[in-house]
């Protein structure tokens, strides 16, 4: 019992100070009210008493707390079952009830036998009572003594490392753990660590990779991984050697009661994510890691030659707002709290602000004071707010996010700016000169902000067009993450472009459309220079409309990986295509499409449908992931070939086919080109795009071989494409990826 209740003080954080089993007798007892009147006894025997003492922060409420959860559990788990022990009055615990009493308590129990300032006698025992003694002034217990038998420990500073598993939504909490723990925080950073600062550190071989090296990427995710930077936390606490060897596993309790554990990357192959070692490693400072760890913790630019046009401007405030948030006090508990909220987002599944920056000053300077402060000069209370910053240490957030400060500012305490506790940059302008002046550049660590963007090629344009077009937006720095072919109504055409364009609806509406999805940092920004100098692209025209616009015309999802945006904004990624069918592929029986007659007109019919029936319809499947041959992307320069040379694009679609889809598909295709020949199904994004066209079944090949005579390098492309080669496989194909083979449905209408 005693053993298990020191190991749960000590895991809380607190340290044992003073412990004496002692023998008191009944007539000392028998006057208090406190919490030894508890340990009274009818009876005439002296009754053991061990007698505990604990330091730490809020040491009184953490024992209590710890105490009363204890008393029913080691009542159930023991054989102690005597009158003394039943009933709330006889308890095993005897905690001071108010923290006033707590000095009392200690002078009472740990004065010692220290009469009159003389020296103790070490060679008299203390835990032995002499009955025939009546005078309780030389006794073990003297309260009025101080209590000089508690032992004193000292404060010593260490180096907590977190790895670059755990994501800047985390990192509130654990700087609360930190402070609630009684750990003292002098100092944080962010940076990337080297082999060297690893050796310095003495992480070992399996923690070195996590701690050192990038995380593992996966193709479609090289634009999503931030840099692996850890946070390098400077603590210090009394006996803070001990302490450290348990704060990892509070760290990792504190984040799984938090929710926080499935935010934790993965960690590279043979390294156990699970144990608190692959997250966090703490050891002691000394003055070799001065140099590495600590020296630039506290530094900021030189105000004096600061020049504010120099800095990085962000690009569209629109979508790219930056807020300083500033936390000041010795108790930061309220702050934390707020910033925690503010990374990770809502309830509700809202996207938490990114964080760009953090640093922690020990003081504030009056200069640096009066920047934050957020009152004006001649303000009545602007003098009393810089006394009242410069005084305790600050911690200095850079966050980033979309609306950021409308977002900040519904967190804020409704007495703001209350004690200055916690303070916003109330504008951009303000926030722009505060990073400026308290970051360095490098130190602004920008986690890479993938936004959406749709761009419409409109009709009679995309068709000789695209790949150039798709190749100016990728040397912008956006990737393609949806394709559709689309025919809008005028309804739809409306709600896409802007009220003074509402003549090109006819337009937009005269024929099918292609809609891509672009994903990238400024992606609305960069799109819309695009198309301002080109007048057959329609870009979305701020981030909000460019949401609705993927929802509208992508509402099946996207062929990436989920970002921080399509989180918030609930967007789905795509991990199978959900318009292909197995039962409607297995019992396709539709009639063959092999018809005579002329060629077809795109612009024929109500929605745009090819009315011809003297043609072929077949599908292919182009891999997205095909080796870059030239400057435009290879799929969609061989699809542009064949739409030049006779071939109709009727429907068309980028998706993502699961394993039992392309097993499907194989089964399809195996009696005319066998299992070998079909290895190569994608198991990346993919075109799956259906044409028509004169014997474009039957034919193919031969389209395919007058293409590679003048374009030898596409044929790399055309032997990674997966199509029919009998108009049997054709339909089978087709029912399997189309829910319609119907001349005015094979297009992709959208509600």
């Amino acid at each position: 019992m005693t053993h298990y209740t020191l190991q749960l003080i000590l895991h809380s954080g607190l340290d044992v100070c003073g412990l004496r089993l002692l023998y008191p007798p009944q007539e000392l007892l028998s006057d208090r009210e406190d919490a030894a009147a508890g340990i009274q006894r009818t009876d005439e025997f002296c009754q053991p008493v061990l007698a505990l003492a604990v330091r730490g922060l809020h040491a009184h409420k953490v024992l209590a707390d710890l105490t009363s959860s204890l008393d029913p559990l080691l009542l159930r788990n023991t054989d102690l079952d005597p009158p003394h022990c039943r009933g709330p009055e006889s308890a095993l615990f005897y905690p001071p009830p108010k923290a006033s009493g707590v000095h009392r308590e200690l002078c009472f129990w740990f004065s010692g036998r220290i009469p009159g300032g003389s020296a103790p006698n070490h060679n008299r025992p203390l835990n032995r009572v002499d009955p025939s003694k009546d005078r309780t002034e030389d006794t073990l217990f003297n309260s009025s003594s101080s209590p000089s038998l508690l032992c004193a420990t000292t404060k010593a500073d260490l180096l907590l490392v977190v790895s670059p598993a755990v994501p800047p939504c985390c990192f509130a909490q654990l700087l609360a753990v930190c402070e609630l723990r009684g750990f003292r925080v002098l100092g944080v950073q962010r940076l990337q660590l080297q082999s060297s600062g690893a050796a310095a550190l003495g992480l070992s071989s399996l923690q070195a990779p996590v701690f050192c090296s990038p995380l593992p990427l996966t193709p479609d995710q090289d634009q999503l991984e931030s840099p692996s930077h850890c946070l390098v936390l400077l603590l210090r606490k009394e006996n803070a050697a001990h302490h450290s060897v348990s704060l990892p596993a509070a760290l990792m309790r504190e984040l799984k009661a938090q929710r926080l554990l499935g935010s934790i990357h993965s960690g590279p192959d043979g390294v156990d994510t699970v144990e608190p070692s692959s997250w966090f490693h703490t050891v002691p400072y000394s003055s070799h890691q001065h140099h590495i760890f600590v020296r630039c913790m506290w530094a900021v630019p030189d105000p004096s030659t600061v020049i504010l046009s120099h800095q990085r401007c962000p690009p569209d405030p629109e979508v790219d707002q930056v807020v300083v948030l500033t936390l000041s006090g010795k108790d930061m508990s309220r702050g934390l709290s707020l910033l925690h909220r503010a990374l990770t987002g809502g309830p509700d599944g809202e996207k938490g602000l990114d964080l760009l920056a953090l640093k922690w000053l020990p003081a504030l300077t009056r200069l640096q004071a009066q920047e934050l402060s957020p009152y004006e000069v001649g303000e009545k209370l602007y003098n009393d707010s810089l006394d009242s910053l410069m005084g305790p240490p600050a911690l200095l957030c850079a966050l980033r996010q979309v609306d950021a400060f409308a977002s900040l500012r519904n967190l804020l305490p409704h007495d703001y700016p209350g004690n200055l506790s916690i303070l916003m940059s109330p504008t951009q302008e303000v926030a722009f000169r505060q990073t400026s002046l308290f970051f360095f550049q490098n130190e602004m660590i920008a986690e890479p902000q993938m936004l959406l963007t749709v761009c419409l090629l409109k009709p009679t344009v995309w068709n000789q067009s695209v790949a150039q077009t798709v190749h100016t937006l990728q040397l912008r720095g956006l990737s393609l993450v949806g394709l559709r072919v689309v025919t809008l109504d005028k309804h739809t055409a409306s709600s896409l472009l802007p009220a003074e364009d509402d003549p090109d609806v006819e337009y937009l509406c005269s024929g099918p459309s292609l809609a891509l999805c672009l994903q990238g940092e400024g992606a609305v920004t960069k799109l819309l220079d695009v198309a301002h100098s080109n007048t057959g692209i329609y870009g979305s025209a701020s981030h909000q409309k460019a949401i609705q616009d993927v929802r509208r015309l992508f509402p099946e999802g996207l062929c990436c990986s989920e970002s921080s945006t399509m989180r918030q904004e609930q967007i789905l990624s795509l991990r199978s295509d959900p318009s292909a069918s197995l039962e409607r592929g297995q019992s396709c029986t539709r009639a063959s499409v092999d018809q005579e007659g002329g060629a077809p007109s795109m612009a024929a019919g109500h929605n745009g449908g090819l009315h011809s029936s003297a043609w072929q319809t077949t599908c292919l499947l182009i891999p997205v992931n095909a080796p870059l041959l030239s400057g435009a992307p290879p799929h969609l320069e061989l699809l542009e070939r064949l739409l030049g040379g006779g071939c109709h694009l009727v429907a068309g679609r980028m998706s993502l086919l699961d394993p039992e889809q392309r097993r499907h598909i194989a089964e399809t295709l195996m009696s005319s080109r066998g299992e070998e020949g079909w290895s190569h199904l994608p198991a990346a994004p993919c075109l799956i795009v259906a044409l028509q066209g004169k014997a474009v079944v039957t034919g193919f090949n031969s389209i395919l071989e007058s293409i590679y005579k003048e374009r030898t390098d596409l044929e790399q492309v055309g032997e990674m494409m997966i199509y029919p080669e009998t108009q049997k496989e054709a339909e089978q194909l087709m029912g399997f990826l189309f829910d319609d083979l119907s001349t005015e449905k094979c297009q992709t209408n959208v509600p």
